[in-house]
């Protein structure tokens, strides 16, 4: 479904095939040199931000893909709405295995989420931020793993964050290892080896009864 910057891969062999045939690189450690360049370049190329907040423009949209839901840009972000099940875009140029991923989440009503390593929409996982709707109730955060569409919550915490609050949210994810914070604080760790790798995006989920409607900005993620 997503494609991985398999240009990567090719700029390096273009490369190195032309060194090994030119006369003007025909040094092992001026190959080795331009191939270290060319590396440092591209890995740095491959981390990406967005911001959601240039008053609606429909082309800030261009790297992402609208699975489900419904997506507008507006002055507050980047606002999903749903109701009938998930809300799901994934920045589709990269996929990322071990990584940084951050953005902030304004909830209006239901649920707010990051999703990462998607295979596609029936494989990824979930960090869920769902607020408090009243001042009796409790919200949270939880991590979800899906696996052929079959949902597993097995990780969370409360958090007393009420509705149409902006909140920070971070996924670090190295190897198995998936860490959680919120405002920058470290909330929860858990490991999970089930999904490797894949692309992040975000999701709201509503339904007939209680549709859901959230906002998001300041989307960055990096490679670890």
């Amino acid at each position: 479904m997503f494609s991985a910057q398999a240009d990567f891969g090719k700029g390096i062999g273009r490369i190195f095939n032309f060194c090994s045939t030119c006369h003007l690189f025909k040094g092992r450690n001026m190959i080795l040199k331009l191939l270290a360049a060319f590396i440092v370049f591209s890995a740095s190329a491959l981390e990406f931000s967005e911001s959601f907040t240039v008053g609606g423009s429909d082309a800030v949209l261009k790297n992402w893909q609208i699975e489900c839901g419904n997506w507008k840009l507006t002055e507050e972000g980047l606002n999903g709405t749903s109701g009938g099940g998930d809300g799901l875009i994934f920045y589709k140029n990269q996929q990322f295995r071990n990584f940084v991923m951050e953005c902030n989440v304004r909830v209006e009503n239901r649920e707010g989420s990051l999703v990462f390593r998607a295979s596609d929409k029936q494989n990824l996982y979930l960090l869920v931020f769902n607020p408090k709707t009243d001042k009796d109730s409790q919200g949270s955060v939880l991590v979800v793993r899906r696996v052929n569409g079959k949902e597993t919550y097995f990780a969370g915490t409360e958090l007393k964050i009420p509705r149409k609050e902006w909140i920070k949210l971070k996924v670090v994810c190295e190897d198995s290892n998936i860490q959680i914070y919120v405002n920058d604080k470290f909330t929860l760790s858990v490991d999970d080896e089930n999904l490797k790798t894949g692309a992040v995006g975000l999701r709201v989920y509503g339904d007939f009864l209680n549709g859901c409607n959230a906002s998001f900005k300041d989307f960055s993620v990096k490679p670890k």
